[in-house]
């Protein structure tokens, strides 16, 4: 079963480098809406110029440079099913699975 929160890797604003923006955040984990899946991530990829754009808020990462919560970090992933809501077809707890987007988290 899922806790209640997680760890991810986060940005709470754009910065030079990667690494200046970089944070640990302990986050709510929010409840699973019908049509969602929630993966426990096992491993992400990393891909070093995306990651500078993304932190930088260049070229498909622009609006980065206005969010006013922060962003997260990371892209593709791959993990396994540990949820499904309610009106998901296809997906199985315990189904290995890849997928974009937050890829640095739990």
């Amino acid at each position: 079963a899922a806790g209640s929160t997680y760890r991810a890797l986060v940005a709470g604003s754009v910065g030079e480098q990667f690494r200046d923006v970089a944070k640990i955040a302990e986050v709510a984990l929010k409840e699973l809406a019908e049509d969602e899946v929630l993966v426990k991530v096992v491993y992400a990829g990393v891909n070093g110029g995306c990651e500078t754009f993304r932190a930088r808020g260049e070229f498909a990462f622009a609006s980065n440079r206005e969010s006013d919560s922060g962003f997260a970090l990371g892209a593709e992933g791959v993990g396994v099913v540990a949820a499904i809501g309610s009106a998901v077809e296809g997906f199985a707890e315990g189904d290995a699975v890849c997928f974009v987007g937050s890829g640095f988290a739990e």
